[in-house]
């Protein structure tokens, strides 16, 4: 699936993923750089603009956060 979104858009995965990670404003990603290609390639994914279809089945697929905990009741 991830895959296929990035061929849509003539992109990487690692770049889907990062648009995906840096389009929720309260998240904060910090991607690994180990060459000058690797930090263009993760730039480029600044100017990826995911559509709200695309967002929602990564989501789905791997939803962000840690699942909501609930306090027993007595």
């Amino acid at each position: 699936m991830l895959a296929e979104i990035a061929a849509a858009h003539r992109a990487t995965v690692r770049q889907v993923i990062l648009a995906f990670l840096t389009r929720r404003p309260a998240l904060f990603a910090m991607p690994k750089a180990a060459s000058v290609a690797h930090v263009e390639e993760n730039a480029e994914a600044g100017k990826l603009a995911l559509a709200e279809t695309e967002a929602a089945q990564i989501n789905d697929k791997f939803p962000v956060g840690l699942p909501p905990r609930f306090l027993p009741m007595l």
